[in-house]
């Protein structure tokens, strides 16, 4: 996904998979009857894309798991 030139097709397909996540993150949001779905959906996309990276580029093992719980935080906040 990190390719600067927007018209790159790969980044293309990873701006199209952020939006695909974001869409039902924002759904899962409005059906648990939080406030601002859309912007608890936005944070939480970022936590995971943040995860996935400290996984993948920094060898963290307990990623997702700190992204599970920095999540949480989110969901509580948009209570």
């Amino acid at each position: 996904g990190e390719f600067s030139d927007r018209e790159e097709p790969a980044r293309k397909v990873c701006e199209a998979h952020y939006k695909f996540l974001e869409r039902h993150l924002e759904q899962f949001a409005r059906e648990a009857n939080l406030k601002k779905p859309a912007k608890a959906a936005q944070k939480i996309a970022s936590v995971i894309a943040g995860a996935y990276t400290s996984w993948f580029v920094g060898d963290a093992v307990n990623a997702a798991a700190q992204g599970k719980e920095i999540a949480l935080f989110v969901i509580q906040q948009h209570q």
